[in-house]
């Protein structure tokens, strides 16, 4: 079933070292410790965001419902993937 198989392909790229060190720590650990920033990591697992992010809408949200893989009501792996999206959101926007 294609729907057991997103939440692991999308969570591997938002999970990424690049994203979760490069980008978290110094969009928002840093900062708040007061220790130095590396621009270079932080635009690294910027790009992969990006790349996983554009995937996500090109493959997993095509479709003519809301959800994933155009379904009309939301499965465990569109909360599974709104899990993943708020917490880069809360650690990154805020």
């Amino acid at each position: 079933m294609m729907h057991n198989a997103l939440p692991e392909t999308c969570r591997c790229s938002l999970h990424h070292y690049a994203v979760s060190v490069g980008l978290v720590f110094n969009k928002a650990l840093a900062p708040a410790l007061g220790l130095p920033l590396n621009p270079q990591a932080a635009a690294e697992g910027e790009k992969i965001l990006t790349s996983a992010l554009s995937k996500l809408e090109s493959f997993w949200l095509k479709g003519s419902g809301k959800y994933l893989l155009g379904g009309n009501q939301p499965s465990i792996a569109d909360l599974s993937l709104v899990c993943e999206l708020m917490k880069l959101e809360v650690c990154i926007c805020n």
